[in-house]
């Protein structure tokens, strides 16, 4: 390779530095711009998870102004026409002055702190219910990518310094420069400080799991003149689920299985709407709760409304709200005329919009699976269950799929 080739690849890796920390640049403040006001102006989103995504959009603006100030403005200085040995000293000495370990932490760490919520809050929801919203996001806020490929672009930009200064180091190296040394220097402090944005984002996603912000817990008095104690209270889909025992038949409202259980508190129970779940249930619930904490009612998202009207029930039957049995002997409860949910009377405002049951209730779980039909065979993958239903009356049997093929 003559000398102008290599003198030309010099400046095309000095300046892919360059244009990447532009673009990058870019591409945050479009997002910042966008989603400032717009995540708060979408109604179909939910309130918990449009309040993470705006956490993290204010957490950005920090990250945006230290990339502008300290990267970008002094690397346009390097796009000129320059000899190339002092194109790469430069380069090296901006890297070079981001020595201080805490450099990076303290603009990045508010944003990985809010990241890592939003990242747990997103784990609890379904592929298939998590598409939708990811994509509603995108046409609200027109943008080119996903929410989710801007709100991890941060991360992945501070992994990337190293791999972009090795290849200039290499040219360097090639070309007997005399900045190869700072660009090895350079190169080891944007290796470290790699390590530090990786493990304090790794610290930060196991103090969030551990403390799990779904779990609180509230001040009771069970009894007058007993001491007060504190209750757990297992937040999903707006409802506050307690530990409760059951004094009855009662059936989940989530998989329709029986909750099984005689000393112990067998399940969870809302302490707003009512709703009755198992324990292993909760997380999974499928629809939102529907009364306040001050006792209030809701606006209904569903637009269709149930139509109910008085049931005589000659079996046993279970309210699909409560999961408590329908008492009495004639007009023991409500059936709505669409979509044949039973209910008690008490239930009635309570339960949640008229939907199809299965979208309603999950009664066997959740199952990741692929498959693919070759020259007359069919092969399945199954990569991922959640929540798949006991077969036993205990609970204690291991979790199985068996798949059927009509």
């Amino acid at each position: 390779m003559s000398q102008k080739d290599k003198s030309e690849l010099i400046y095309r890796r000095v300046r892919e530095i360059y244009e990447t920390e532009e673009t990058f640049v870019n591409k945050l403040r479009e997002f910042i711009s966008a989603g400032k006001k717009g995540i708060e102006q979408i109604p179909e989103l939910n309130n918990g998870l449009c309040e993470k995504i705006s956490d993290v959009i204010h957490a950005l603006r920090p990250v945006l102004n230290f990339h502008n100030e300290y990267l970008l403005i002094k690397l346009k200085k390097c796009d000129g026409q320059m000899d190339a040995d002092i194109r790469m000293s430069k380069v090296a000495d901006i890297f070079c002055e981001l020595d201080n370990e805490s450099l990076f932490e303290e603009h990045y760490r508010t944003y990985i702190k809010h990241y890592a919520k939003y990242t747990h809050f997103t784990k609890l929801m379904s592929r298939e219910e998590y598409a939708p919203i990811q994509e509603l996001i995108q046409n609200s806020l027109k943008l080119k990518l996903g929410h989710d490929a801007y709100l991890v672009e941060p991360i992945q930009r501070v992994c990337r310094y190293p791999i972009l200064l090795k290849a200039v180091l290499k040219s360097a190296e090639d070309t007997n420069s005399p900045a190869a040394a700072k660009l090895a220097t350079a190169t080891e402090i944007m290796e470290k400080q790699a390590r530090v944005i990786n493990e304090l984002q790794q610290t930060a996603d196991h103090f969030i799991d551990a403390r799990d912000e779904s779990v609180v817990r509230r001040t009771v008095r069970k009894a007058r003149g007993k001491a007060l104690r504190r209750d757990k209270i297992h937040k999903a889909k707006d409802h506050n689920f307690v530990s409760k025992f059951f004094n009855q038949p009662t059936f989940c409202a989530h998989c329709t299985d029986f909750i099984w259980g005689i000393n112990a508190k067998q399940g969870f129970k809302c302490t707003c709407c009512q709703v009755s779940v198992h324990k292993r249930c909760y997380k999974y619930i499928n629809f939102n709760c529907t009364r306040r904490s001050d006792g209030t009612i809701k606006a209904s998202l569903e637009t269709k409304a149930h139509d109910f009207a008085e049931q005589n029930y000659y079996k046993p039957t279970f309210c699909g709200h409560c999961g408590v049995l329908l008492v009495g002997f004639t007009k023991q409860g409500l059936q709505c005329r669409i979509c044949s949910l039973n209910v008690h009377r008490k239930c009635k405002d309570l339960v949640v919009g008229c939907i199809p049951e299965s979208e309603r209730n999950e009664r066997y779980g959740r199952i990741n699976l692929k498959i693919e039909i070759y020259q007359r065979r069919c092969h399945i993958d199954i990569f991922r269950a959640h929540n798949l239903p006991p077969m036993d009356a205990n609970g204690f049997s291991d979790p199985f799929v068996k798949i059927s093929i009509a």
